[in-house]
């Protein structure tokens, strides 16, 4: 399925995936700017999520790479892994599930703050595999995901 996606799509998926994190095995979030309360539920969620096997990918600008790392970063969080991307200006939040009709894309120009996912007007298209052409869809972004983590050293990382 493609539809229209506006900025309270990805905060629901956000919240789907925090409250039912044992359904997820992994969620990729790809904002250039990340804010301190985004921040703050992204490391209560790192935390938690592993216990139940969900993984957090955290592709972001090389500022707020930086930024976070001096805060503490995700120290203790096992199965996150944060990378800095220099001149990311990409936004999209991808969501793995253990079930197919769960998993889903957005991609958007929502960045990952508070005015970003509430206040901002934002469009986008959120994308699930459950037809031939959604499939096709999420396939292209989540190899973009993977070709932009594979591409970049790693600056940070906890196993």
């Amino acid at each position: 399925m493609i539809q229209f996606a506006t900025a309270a799509d990805v905060s629901m998926l956000l919240a789907r995936v925090r409250s039912h994190a044992g359904q997820y095995s992994e969620l990729v979030l790809c904002s250039p700017f990340i804010d301190d309360d985004a921040l703050s539920t992204l490391r209560e969620f790192a935390q938690r999520g592993p216990d139940v096997g969900c993984g957090v990918e955290i592709i972001t600008a090389t500022p707020t790479f930086n930024r976070i790392i001096a805060s503490g970063g995700m120290q203790g969080c096992y199965r996150t892994r944060i990378i800095g991307c220099p001149h990311l200006h990409a936004k999209f939040y991808l969501a793995r599930s253990r079930r197919t009709a769960l998993t889903e894309a957005i991609v958007t120009s929502a960045n990952l703050t508070t005015p970003g996912l509430t206040s901002n007007i934002e469009l986008g298209v959120r994308v699930t595999p459950t037809t031939p052409h959604g499939c096709v869809l999420f396939n292209q972004v989540e190899r973009f995901a993977r070709r932009l983590t594979s591409n970049r050293s790693i600056q940070w990382k906890r196993q």
